[in-house]
């Protein structure tokens, strides 16, 4: 890998720390659950994209990127299935809270408190890290992340 696809790769990962840690900061402050779950969506998003880069892979839809990490990563044994799993999951919620927004009160105002999170745990963040962490070792090896 050339110096500037590990920068890509490490910027990458940075991203999606940073939009984890959004997720945390979100959730604590009581934000919605369509913005905590989108945040959790990005930071396994990034990481994905981090991982794709070491094959030198990327399209332009969040749909492709996912395929292609089933297909490169998950269908050869090389990730988890239960990533792939947590990552469609977390895609689908992420879009329900794009396109509904947040749920509406009884004058048809959003709330903001989105119905899409619901069925996404409290300990979501928890496990958005997990995998996180685990898509970076298993894509990324002994990448030095403070380069």
């Amino acid at each position: 890998m050339s110096g500037s696809q590990h920068e890509l790769c490490v910027w990458r990962l940075a991203q999606g720390r940073d939009s984890l840690l959004e997720a945390r900061v979100l959730q604590e402050a009581g934000m919605s659950r369509r913005s905590v779950v989108n945040r959790l969506y990005y930071a396994m998003f990034y990481a994905v994209l981090a991982l794709l880069q070491t094959k030198q892979l990327g399209t332009s839809k969040h749909s492709g990127v996912i395929a292609l990490f089933d297909r490169e990563f998950v269908k050869t044994g090389q990730v988890p299935r239960e990533f792939s799993k947590v990552l469609h999951r977390a895609f689908e919620l992420r879009q329900k809270g794009d396109l509904y927004g947040g749920s509406r009160d009884r004058f048809g105002r959003c709330g903001g408190n989105s119905t899409a999170g619901r069925s996404f745990r409290p300990n979501g963040g928890r496990r958005c890290r997990q995998v996180l962490m685990g898509l970076t070792v298993c894509g990324l090896g002994g990448m030095d992340l403070n380069r």
